[in-house]
C-alpha cells in the first residue's frame, strides 16, 4: 500500500468529506477554508444527511455550515435543526442525571465515574450542544455490580432485557466474559449503560477502573461530574475508537476535540503515556486518521513517521474503510461480514502472543449469545464453536441486542 493512496481526499464520497471538514474542531479559518474546498456543486444533499445521520454529527456539522455561512437546502437544514434540537435535550437530561446518579452513588459509598457523554462534550468541546450521545456511561468496580445495580433500581433504571438472579450461574457467566449492561428508565427515557471494565481484552487499559485517580469536570449549572484524567481518558478513547474500527466519525471527532490545543510535544506524551495501559497501536491509529481527515496540526509530524510502518498504514485503512463504507451513509453490519476486516484488525493493536490469544479468546468467548445460549455441565467448553457456528450463520453479524424502548445505537 502506497503513502499517495493515503492522501487526505483519497476514495472519500464528496458528502462524507464535506461532513467531516464541518468535525474540525475549534471554528477556525482553517475549518472554513476546508468547508468551502469540500462543498461539490454536485453535492447530493439527501445523501449528506443521511452521513451526517450515519455518523451521528450533527451538532458539529450544523456549527460548521451556519460558521462558514453555507446554505443548504431547506428540508435539510430543518431536519439538521430539529436532530440538534434533541440532542440538545438528550444531553441536558442526560447531565442532570448524571449528578443524580453520582449523588446517589457517593451518599452509598460506591466509587463510580463517568465516561463519554456529558464529562466529555464538555472537555472537548465546552458545550452540551455539539456532541451526540445517546446514553450515559457510568464505570463501578466488579465487585460493586450487585451494589450499583439495586441503587439504579432505587433510582427507576431497571436492566433491560432483564438480569437473572444475582445467585444465578447465568450472572456469574455475564459478570466474566461481558463488560457491561443496558439499563433504562421508563418515565424519562434515559439509558444508562454501567460497566465494570473498560474493554474485553484486558491486555488494554489495565489499572483504569472505578477507583483510579479522577478530574472533576464542571457543567454549566455549576454541578460537577467525575471522570478520568486527560491522558488516561484519552488512552480510553483511543481503544474504544479502535476497536470499533472508529466506524463512526463522532468518535474521531472528540479525539481531535480533545488534541485542539496540543503542540506536537503534547502528541508526543500522550504517545508516551498509552505505553502505560498498551494503548500506543490504538492512539498511533487515532492520529493517522486525524491527519488524515483534519490535518491535525500537532500530529502531523509524527503521522510521517508512524506511516512508515505498514501495520500502522493497514489500521489507517481498515479504519477508513469502516467509516466510509457504503458511502458512509450505511451502518456497519448491514452487509455480510463487512464487520470482518475491522475484527481482524483487533489482532493488530496489540504486541505478542499473549495478546493474540487473549483477543482469539475474547472471539470465542464473547457475551452476546449467552442469553439464547447455556451449554450445561460438561457442554460448556463447547460454546466457542457455538460463536464460530452462529457467526457464518449470521454472515458475519453479530447478535442482535434488544434495545430499550427509544434505544439507538451509540
Amino acid at each position: 500500500m502506497s503513502l499517495s493512496m493515503l492522501s487526505p481526499a483519497a476514495n472519500m464520497p464528496s458528502e462524507f468529506e464535506l461532513v467531516a471538514a464541518c468535525c474540525r474542531w475549534p471554528p477556525s479559518n482553517a475549518r472554513s477554508g476546508a468547508i468551502a474546498r469540500a462543498l461539490n456543486p454536485s453535492l447530493d444533499w439527501d445523501a449528506f444527511l443521511r452521513v451526517v445521520k450515519r455518523q451521528r454529527v450533527a451538532g458539529l456539522v450544523r456549527d460548521g455550515l451556519a460558521r462558514s455561512g453555507i446554505s443548504c437546502p431547506l428540508r435539510i437544514s430543518q431536519e439538521l435543526e430539529r436532530m440538534v434540537a434533541e440532542m440538545v435535550r438528550q444531553n441536558l437530561k442526560h447531565a442532570a442525571e448524571s449528578v443524580r446518579i453520582q449523588r446517589i452513588f457517593v451518599d452509598a459509598g460506591v466509587p463510580l465515574l463517568f465516561v463519554k457523554g456529558v464529562t466529555l462534550a464538555q472537555l472537548a468541546y465546552g458545550s452540551l450542544a455539539l456532541k451526540h450521545s445517546w446514553d450515559i456511561d457510568l464505570l463501578v468496580a466488579p465487585n460493586s455490580v450487585p451494589r450499583a445495580l439495586e441503587l439504579l433500581a432505587q433510582a427507576g433504571y431497571q436492566p433491560f432485557p432483564a438480569l437473572p438472579p444475582l445467585t444465578d450461574k447465568a450472572f456469574a457467566r455475564w459478570l466474566r466474559f461481558a463488560r457491561e449492561y443496558i439499563l433504562f428508565h421508563r418515565s424519562n427515557s434515559v439509558h444508562v449503560e454501567i460497566h465494570w471494565r473498560l474493554t474485553d481484552n484486558r491486555y488494554f487499559l489495565s489499572g483504569l477502573a472505578a477507583g483510579s485517580p479522577t478530574q472533576l469536570v464542571c457543567l454549566s449549572d455549576g454541578a460537577k461530574l467525575r471522570t478520568l484524567r486527560n491522558d488516561d481518558l484519552f488512552a480510553y478513547l483511543c481503544v474504544h475508537g479502535a476497536c470499533h474500527a472508529w466506524s463512526r466519525l463522532k468518535w474521531l471527532a472528540d479525539v481531535a476535540a480533545l488534541m485542539a490545543h496540543d503542540g506536537a510535544k503534547d502528541a508526543e506524551r500522550r504517545l508516551e503515556a498509552a505505553k502505560e495501559f498498551n494503548a500506543e497501536d490504538c492512539v498511533a491509529q487515532a492520529y493517522l486518521l486525524c491527519d488524515r481527515l483534519f490535518e491535525t496540526s500537532s500530529v502531523a509530524e509524527l503521522a510521517q513517521t508512524l506511516r512508515k510502518q505498514r501495520r500502522y498504514r493497514w489500521l489507517e485503512q481498515i479504519a477508513m474503510n469502516a467509516m466510509t463504507g457504503g458511502d458512509a451513509q450505511r451502518e456497519l453490519g448491514d452487509a455480510p461480514f463487512d464487520r470482518l476486516p475491522g475484527m481482524l484488525s483487533h489482532f493488530m493493536l496489540g504486541r505478542g502472543w499473549r495478546f493474540a490469544a487473549r483477543e482469539l479468546w475474547v472471539k470465542l468467548n464473547g457475551p452476546f449469545d449467552l442469553r439464547s445460549v447455556a451449554l450445561p455441565g460438561l457442554f460448556g467448553p463447547l460454546y466457542p464453536l457455538f460463536r464460530i457456528a452462529a457467526f457464518f450463520k449470521r454472515g458475519g453479524r453479530m447478535r442482535a441486542w434488544p434495545m430499550p424502548p427509544n434505544g439507538a445505537v451509540d
